[in-house]
């Protein structure tokens, strides 16, 4: 979901129509084989549905490797997440904070902004969330606040 997220009923069909997908291995966190996927393309880190596979639980997208062409999934508490790593970071004064502050995050568009400290360096950033943060994806956007004034962004390189 890498900003096409445009409109979720015809993203199939463009995908189909103008990316070469090619399908790789659904696996568990202990790198258990469980399925195929159909591409990359068609998945979304929190994803439930559309995984075409049977499990006892609730399995979702926790991790895309594209390298690798794999998918991991896992239960919902796999999902969380305490820290992500932001890379490609524009800071909006043209340089970072000299110190780690106390600023406020969003991860998704729609979601709230959320508590977290920033550990500012020269082109990227870690970010650590006060609570958990759900579906952190990697290749997504990521915002700082300082109460109201953006203070930069980046892009989500990793997720722990």
């Amino acid at each position: 979901s890498q900003d096409i997220c445009f409109d979720m009923s015809t993203c199939g069909g463009y995908i189909r129509q103008n990316l070469a997908t090619v399908p790789g291995d659904i696996i568990n966190k202990q790198g258990e084989i469980l399925g195929k996927h159909r591409g990359i393309a068609f998945y979304t880190v929190g994803q439930r549905r559309g995984l075409g596979i049977a499990a006892r639980s609730r399995l979702y997208v926790t991790d895309i490797d594209v390298e690798a062409n794999r998918i991991t999934v896992g239960v919902k508490e796999d999902l969380y997440c305490h820290e992500l790593v932001a890379r490609k970071v524009n800071w909006v004064s043209g340089r970072p904070p000299s110190e780690p502050i106390a600023i406020t995050v969003k991860i998704r568009y729609r979601s709230p902004q959320v508590a977290a400290t920033l550990y500012p360096k020269p082109d990227s950033a870690d970010i650590r969330f006060r609570q958990p943060q759900r579906a952190v994806t990697p290749g997504q956007a990521v915002v700082f606040y300082q109460d109201s004034d953006v203070l930069g962004g980046g892009t989500i390189e990793k997720q722990n």
